[in-house]
């Protein structure tokens, strides 16, 4: 019989205390959603860099195959080439750099391309903002 009279008793100890547990949960849950976010900015971050990597891989590739055609500093094809893998914010705000040459000890012909992208968070007040940059090298006889 006891059990039942407890079932029904108010919840929350004390008049003074009502309003305790909207407080502490206002309190755990800015810096839950802060971790939240974090998380998922930071899985963004990562796999941004990740499609940087591909876009340098696939821009390196088309340079060493049609290395007669490509012209050092900033060829349109490289770059069409680059920009095709990327998507969203990172095809807008990319830079793409070609270099190519012959090494004197072995005369292989080299292409490096190098890509800058700028990367913004969808959160203000997350720090994972600034510069990706990303280079490949690739030789042939």
């Amino acid at each position: 019989m006891s059990s039942r009279k407890t079932l029904g008793r108010r919840r929350g100890g004390s008049p003074g205390e009502r309003g305790a547990d909207m407080v502490e949960f206002g309190l755990i849950l800015l810096p839950l959603i802060t971790l939240i976010f974090g998380v998922i900015e930071g899985a963004r971050y990562a796999w941004s860099y990740n499609q940087l990597q591909d876009a340098v891989r696939a821009g390196t590739i088309y340079a060493i195959n049609n290395y007669d055609s490509v012209s050092s500093g900033s060829d349109s094809n490289v770059t069409n080439a680059v920009r095709q893998t990327l998507i969203g914010e990172l095809r807008t705000t990319s830079s793409v750099t070609v270099s190519k040459g012959v090494d004197a000890t072995t005369n292989w012909k080299y292409v490096s391309v190098g890509v800058r992208a700028t990367f913004t968070t969808a959160v203000n007040f997350l720090p994972f903002k600034g510069q990706l940059s990303a280079v490949n090298l690739m030789r042939r006889p």
